[in-house]
């Protein structure tokens, strides 16, 4: 097996997992966030809003919903390398503990 293949191989395990176990972590921390009295008020209101962006309920920048409505095959290469900064920048936030803009911001 090619290394290409391999690394086909471990993005589709890793997206399948993302999409799967991913968006329900991902969901869970934000309503427990956003139910926890304890938390910040900055943490429960962004959380409260990431929910609400999530559910369809506010409506997202065209950008982003244009980006949201395409799946990363049709994607173009400069389109592939924006949306990884940004999860990667994403990713470095929940890191640090940020409130940085996430993936359902």
């Amino acid at each position: 097996m090619s290394k290409k293949d391999e690394e086909r191989e471990a993005f589709a395990r890793v997206s399948h997992k993302l999409k799967t176990i991913g968006i329900e972590v991902a969901v869970d921390s934000l309503i427990s966030v956003a139910a926890d009295a304890k938390a910040p008020p900055p943490a429960r209101a962004t959380a409260g809003t990431s929910l609400l962006r999530a559910a369809g309920m506010i409506s997202t920048s065209s950008k982003d919903a244009a980006r949201a409505e395409k799946s990363p095959a049709e994607m173009s290469p400069e389109e592939l390398t924006e949306a990884l900064e940004g999860l990667r920048r994403d990713l470095a936030g929940r890191r640090a503990g940020d409130e940085a803009d996430g993936v359902f911001e």
